[in-house]
């Protein structure tokens, strides 16, 4: 008796098809052109009701190679809705133009882009880098009757890009004025703002800037910046509605102390915040670091230390205390121990010693250098955890953090994700330690299903394949093979495991020898002709495509149904194009 689904399954069915990876146009395309075929009832009561989530993104690019046209007819045709971001602005014809709901880079200060042409526009992303651009957006701003005026201030989401002139170098003359600062200050414009490479930012305030609040600017990035302190607290106190907050390597004047920066932000009670990163290089005193953790309202904190960390005295340290329930993510990476002045006592502190309930940590990153024999047990409610960086020599210590990280089994722990393996590796000298041989003692980890390592030799990455572990079923391996028989023993285990679903090899500039060998075509057809069980796989993207690999995928793809995501080479060459529209066929991304 066959089976027949209601429409709405169906279109719920090709929605996820639909939308499952990113919104390419030849997938559009193709998947319009298959879809389409299969009756015209279907065309009136299903594909016209397809819901496309997310933007097509164009290019120019794109735009010059006429694929465009071919899909806007389709879509005209099939009566199916899009929504159009362009990378970059260029000229469109009128009945695209209303299409776009959004421009992401807009290099300068085109009327055209915020005429009614573009009805439907909802957001601009400026990217200037002269100050003439600035100017022409102040002088419209200025002139509060004319339309592009309104549109700015009123219908259309406003971001801003700037980036210094010359690269990560600071020393550079100024290269804005009071057109930038006075828009960024003063004018309540934008929701994201991003600042990079720029030399001597500051601004004078006046008595009526205190009623000027910036109520509309939730994203806030810092980078590589000089700012004068004054104006960087200005922007902090004008900006109520904060969700993002991102100060990195930046250089404060005429003081370079971010005391009264952590103290600033504890102080606003962002009622919104989400996000904290501070990458700090400057000194800061311990106790606003305190201050800051037990005030803050976002459950995501980053904080990094590289400048000197003063104190008055050891006990204020050991004895003070970190209570908010509000943080489930946390990062604290203090560089060589920068506690100022010096103190054996504090040598191997952590701010883990004085957090009072860590029951609400969900995810953790952390040094191994510190003790965690007081502190994984208490975090009772830990989904994942991300080591980071290396000590110089690791030892005993580190070794017994990665077995209590290794053997942790609680059920809401399940992804664990090493950013180098130099844990793993001991030198040709006597250890007292035994060193860990990382697939014995995963396997007797019943909780982890993700686990990443980005580098390690094949030999370790091949046995954590071969393990077939009962519940880890995302791993992510950095390897660099050093023979061909090594990379050949790997691709035949992958094709031979049968738990993991998502895959990915990372690595690459193989050996001479593995380059000659290596063709990534060659290894996705031995693994996929045999494996039912990946439903996404990244290789190194190294290998030239040729003509016999696509019509060897042609075959695999019609029995292997599982396989959802390939990771390619980027290229526009014509056999690789073959082989997208291939892959879209089948609705693999």
């Amino acid at each position: 008796m066959m089976v027949i689904l209601p429409n709405v399954i169906i279109q719920h069915i090709l929605e996820y098809l639909l939308n499952c990876g990113s919104i390419k146009i030849d997938y559009l395309i193709d998947f319009t052109k298959v879809y389409t075929l299969v009756s015209k009832q279907w065309n009136r009561e299903i594909i016209s009701k397809l819901r496309i989530d997310g933007y097509l993104y164009l290019s120019k690019q794109i735009l010059k190679n006429g694929k465009i046209g071919q899909w806007k007819d389709l879509a005209k045709r099939y009566k199916i809705d899009y929504r159009i971001k362009l990378t970059e602005y260029s000229d469109l014809e009128e009945s695209l133009k209303e299409k776009v709901y959004s421009i992401k880079s807009l290099t300068s200060f085109n009327d055209e882009a915020f005429s009614s042409s573009y009805s439907n526009l909802k957001s601009i992303y400026f990217d200037f880098d002269k100050d003439s651009e600035y100017k022409k957006l102040y002088e419209y701003l200025s002139d509060s009757e004319s339309n592009i005026s309104k549109r700015l201030r009123e219908n259309i989401e406003l971001n801003i890009n700037h980036y210094g002139e010359n690269g990560d170098e600071y020393d550079y003359p100024n290269n804005y004025n009071l057109h930038f600062s006075e828009i960024l200050f003063n004018r309540n414009l934008f929701k994201e703002v991003f600042i990079s490479n720029i030399y001597r930012l500051e601004y004078q305030r006046s008595t009526s800037d205190k009623n000027n609040l910036n109520t509309k600017l939730e994203e806030f990035t810092l980078y590589k910046a000089d700012i004068d302190s004054d104006a960087l607290y200005h922007l902090l106190e004008i900006s109520p509605n904060l969700k993002v907050l991102d100060i990195d390597q930046v250089k404060l004047f005429p003081k370079n102390d971010f005391t009264g920066v952590l103290e600033k932000i504890s102080n606003s009670k962002f009622q919104y915040i989400e996000y904290l990163y501070l990458n700090l290089y400057s000194p800061v005193h311990y106790n606003s670091i305190v201050t800051l953790l037990n005030n803050i309202r976002s459950k995501d904190n980053n904080l990094l230390i590289n400048g000197d960390i003063l104190y008055d005295s050891v006990d204020q340290v050991l004895k003070s205390e970190i209570d908010n329930k509000l943080i489930t993510s946390f990062r604290f990476d203090i560089i060589d121990n920068r506690f100022s002045p010096g103190s054996d006592q504090l040598n191997n502190f952590s701010l883990f010693n004085v957090w009072k309930d860590k029951s609400q940590l969900k995810t953790i990153n952390m040094h191994l250098s510190i003790d965690l024999s007081n502190h994984l047990d208490s975090m009772i409610n830990l989904e994942s955890i991300t080591v980071i960086k290396d000590p110089r020599d690791p030892g005993r210590q580190e070794h017994e953090n990665i077995s209590k990280i290794l053997l942790l089994n609680i059920p809401s722990y399940t992804s664990l994700e090493f950013n180098s393996s130099a844990y793993f590796k001991h030198k040709d000298k006597a250890i007292s330690y035994t060193p860990i041989i990382l697939s014995d003692i995963l396997l007797k980890n019943t909780s982890l299903t993700s686990f990443s390592i980005n580098s390690m030799n094949t030999q370790e990455c091949i046995s954590l394949i071969t393990m077939q572990h009962p519940t880890i079923t995302n791993l992510k391996l950095g390897t660099k093979p050093r023979s061909v028989e090594d990379w050949r023993d790997l691709v035949t285990t992958i094709r031979d495991n049968h738990t993991i679903t998502h895959l990915q090899i990372t690595g690459s500039y193989f050996n001479e020898d593995i380059q000659v060998y290596y063709n990534i075509f060659d290894s996705l057809i031995q693994i996929l002709s045999v494996n039912r069980t990946l439903f996404s796989l990244k290789l190194p993207t190294e290998g030239e495509l040729q003509s016999h690999h696509i019509q060897s995928f042609k075959e695999i793809l019609k029995s292997n149904t599982v396989i959802k995501s390939i990771t390619l080479p980027y290229s526009s060459d014509t056999e690789y194009l073959s082989l997208k529209n291939l892959f879209n066929k089948f609705a693999i991304n």
